[in-house]
């Protein structure tokens, strides 16, 4: 097996006296490091093919993982020394029938084959796929929606639809308790934590509203005192004076968003300045901030309102939506997820076991997880809190790579374990045990393209918590006058200034 591995790299495949997160940004060989990995524990630590777990983000990148491994243990029986070839053609064998590359949905899947009746699974219920998962939510949120309007909150119910909208009820709300599930949070804990934040984000409204009023009225008066200013920033000005009575008179009596007080909002809006003088440039920002406030103060205390009966809908729909999947004997990956971390939970002579057999784990995309899915890795690897041995953790991601929050993904739990990883307090998690290594050297973009990357990237990383590591482009191949970087620019339309 010949390694082809820059320092970086071979730094990173060769260490196991430390769990080490590896920030790997793309194209900096990061697929080729995982697979690596996995051939040096076989060869050089000597773990059987069934000790390792490796964890990709999708079942293709496992599928690939899988495929480089079987050509290095290949190599390897094709090379290696006649004592070692029984070695290397079991671990082919292995590979094929016992290995643990699979997506985090496969290792929860193996979890629950191997303990079906602790699990409280059905040894017959097959995963859906998505199109099963919408078909039967689609039915469960309609039915869902019948039996409340038929309930004894029916009328109240009936309000809530006219205003909000039956896809409120059958789309959005039925999306978010999918996102919530698969980060394992309970409906009771999702109610708790809603009721404090609407509460304390709820500023009384009566004094949202004079705020706001009070806002406009100091722009008017300001405007009126400055000597220099444009006829067109005039008209607007005396317009929105002419017409600041009644639309005040809406914005006091006001308890919800509707239709008549929207419309005085965005009339007030269309006669505010982009482009102003510095003089009114602040009190223009503070009108718009307050606005704002107004509308989302507004929307915040409907939802306190609404709250009970949209918990009361979901409650409703999640019955329905588990009958129905009881019925099919059928589950999501959610279910997977919960009954995996529960069965681990809940018998820790069964999580000790795996602690035990399982020798090393690698996990890929870790910007992309979540905190159930840490949650189970967790329980498989650590007892109590401390790692079965040190060095047996391999975590690789990258920040900036990030872009599924919006399934779910919780890019929280690769910070918090950097700074785990970084830390020498022995009450985190490693208990000191931990390092983190960067993978900079970038083999797949041209230099010019990787410097423009970094000048726009640098900026917008530059406020978070995290540090930006630039790319470092290393490819040679490049004709050094040859353009590879073209911007276009958009103009926006600029308003008449006052």
């Amino acid at each position: 097996m010949k390694m082809l591995l820059n320092p970086g790299q071979a730094a990173a495949v060769h260490d196991f006296d430390h769990d080490l997160l590896v920030t790997a940004g793309a194209g900096t060989g990061k697929t080729r490091v995982l697979t690596f990995k996995y051939l040096t524990l076989l060869k050089e630590r000597r773990v059987e093919a069934p000790q390792i777990v490796a964890v990709t983000f999708t079942k293709k990148a496992a599928d690939e993982m899988r495929a480089r491994i079987r050509e290095g243990i290949k190599s390897e029986i094709e090379t290696c020394a006649p004592g070692e070839r029984d070695f290397w053609l079991r671990q082919l064998e292995a590979l094929e029938t016992a290995a643990h590359i699979s997506t985090i949905h496969g290792l929860c899947y193996s979890l629950l084959a191997e303990h079906p009746v602790e699990a409280g699974l059905d040894p017959g219920a097959e995963v859906m796929d998505e199109g099963e998962v919408y078909l039967l939510q689609s039915e469960a949120a309609e039915e869902a929606l019948h039996l409340l309007l038929d309930g004894p909150h029916g009328r109240e119910a009936a309000k809530v639809v006219l205003e909000q909208g039956v896809p409120f009820f059958t789309r959005d709300l039925v999306g978010i308790y999918h996102t919530l599930r698969e980060s394992g949070q309970s409906l009771e804990e999702i109610w708790r934590i809603s009721a404090e934040n609407l509460k304390h984000g709820l500023a009384p409204v009566a004094d949202v509203k004079a705020t706001f009023c009070r806002s406009v009225e100091d722009f008017i008066v300001l405007g009126n005192s400055l000597p220099k200013i444009t006829a067109k920033a005039k008209e607007r000005l005396d317009e929105l004076a002419a017409g600041w009575k009644p639309a005040k008179t809406v914005i006091m009596a006001a308890e919800v968003l509707e239709e008549e007080l929207q419309a005085h909002l965005d009339w007030i809006c269309s006669l505010l300045p982009r482009n102003t003088v510095r003089e009114l440039k602040e009190p223009t920002n503070e009108i718009r901030a307050c606005l704002e406030t107004f509308r989302k103060t507004l929307v915040t205390k409907v939802a306190g309102e609404q709250l009970p009966l949209i918990r009361e809908y979901l409650r409703i729909f999640a019955g329905e939506y588990r009958r129905r999947k009881e019925m099919a004997g059928r589950m999501d990956f959610g279910d997977q997820q919960i009954l995996a971390r529960d069965l681990l939970t809940n018998y820790p002579e069964i999580a000790r076991s795996y602690q035990e057999r399982f020798a090393y784990f690698l996990f890929d995309e870790v910007q992309d997880t979540n905190s159930l899915q840490w949650e189970i890795l967790s329980k498989l690897i650590y007892a109590n809190g401390v790692s079965h041995s040190k060095g047996r953790v391999f975590l690789v991601g990258d920040v900036k790579q990030s872009i599924y929050r919006f399934r779910g993904a919780e890019v929280e739990v690769i910070t918090e374990l950097a700074s785990g990883f970084s830390s020498d307090s022995a009450s985190n998690l490693l208990g000191g045990q931990g390092r983190t290594l960067i993978l900079e050297e970038n083999y797949r973009t041209l230099r010019p393209v990787a410097d423009v990357i970094n000048d726009l990237c640098k900026p917008i990383f530059s406020s978070e918590d995290y540090p930006f590591h630039p790319l470092v482009a290393v490819r040679s191949d490049e004709a050094a006058d040859d353009p590879r970087v073209e911007m276009v620019i958009h103009e926006e339309r600029r308003t008449e200034p006052a």
